[in-house]
């Protein structure tokens, strides 16, 4: 009895062991599978950065697309020129208008100040 018993382990472990190679094998030929398809996607790559790389050698010498970029950086350059310049004219125009109303209260102060300074005198003495 004890024969058949071990000898039904063993079927069992035989059976469990063919079934875990079999699956082994299966991952192995699913990952060499995707090696493959990751060396191939490289080599693509490779192809196309090689070919980017000779249009962009050749666009740097076109005479039309440099004159554009060109084109392009003054374009900028006048735009943050006239930014600058339009936050300092609102800056002394603020001042300039402050100015302004500083000097306009003081007027209206002296020319109030003229028609009492009589009546301010009375009381005085």
């Amino acid at each position: 009895m004890d024969k058949l018993a071990g000898l039904a382990t063993d079927n069992v472990t035989i059976a469990v062991e063919d079934e875990l190679q079999l699956k082994i094998t299966e991952i192995q030929a699913s990952v060499q599978c995707l090696e493959s398809n990751i060396s191939r996607k490289t080599q693509e790559l490779h192809l196309s950065d090689q070919k980017s790389h000779k249009e962009l050698e050749r666009l740097k010498t076109n005479k039309w697309i440099n004159l554009q970029l060109n084109v392009w950086v003054v374009r900028d350059q006048l735009l943050m020129k006239l930014r600058t310049h339009k936050f300092e004219l609102a800056g002394l125009e603020c001042a300039d208008t402050s100015r302004q109303l500083d000097h306009k209260t003081k007027e209206h102060v002296e020319k109030a100040m003229k028609g009492r300074v009589s009546g301010i005198q009375a009381t005085l003495k």
